[in-house]
């Protein structure tokens, strides 16, 4: 009588004792032809679930099934009709945008004056708040927070 154990692998199929695998660990692992697969399943490798409702089958060049792609065709025109409120913005830019005249020539030196006046404006923005900041603290926090540095100094070495 035969001695079978257990396939190692997927501790499914019995196996004869002197084998390592059983056929289906061996067709997965390709140590084997997978002669056990009826030739009309061969077909199957082409093609793959749908990714969408993952019901249909799809050739490996298609993205999707049909029934999904009529769905998807059906709700992007719905989108697409229903959705107006983007034209708000465009009417909305139209005010915004000034027209620009080919005819002005701006010459270089009045644009870098111009860069020049902006770039003071926002240092004398900056000076003014530094400004602000110096009324805030007085000289008395000042000289307290010298001694006690000094303090603190003195107390390390």
């Amino acid at each position: 009588m035969a001695k079978y154990k257990k396939c190692p692998r997927c501790d499914l199929n019995y196996i004869p004792v002197n084998e390592s695998y059983c056929d289906v660990c061996k067709a997965e692992l390709k140590l084997a032809p997978a002669s056990f697969l009826d030739e009309g399943d061969e077909d199957d490798e082409l093609e793959t679930l749908c990714p969408v409702c993952k019901v249909n089958y799809i050739g490996f060049d298609e993205e999707m099934c049909a029934s999904c792609r009529d769905k998807n065709e059906k709700e992007s025109v719905f989108e697409e009709e229903d959705d107006e409120s983007w034209r708000t913005y465009l009417d909305d830019d139209k005010e915004e945008i000034l027209p620009i005249d080919d005819d002005t020539e701006v010459s270089l030196s009045e644009l870098e004056e111009e860069e020049l006046e902006d770039e003071t404006e926002e240092e004398t923005e900056e000076s003014e708040n530094f400004d602000e900041l110096d009324e805030e603290y007085n000289e008395d926090e000042l000289e307290e927070e010298e001694e006690e540095l000094e303090d603190d100094e003195e107390e390390d070495e």
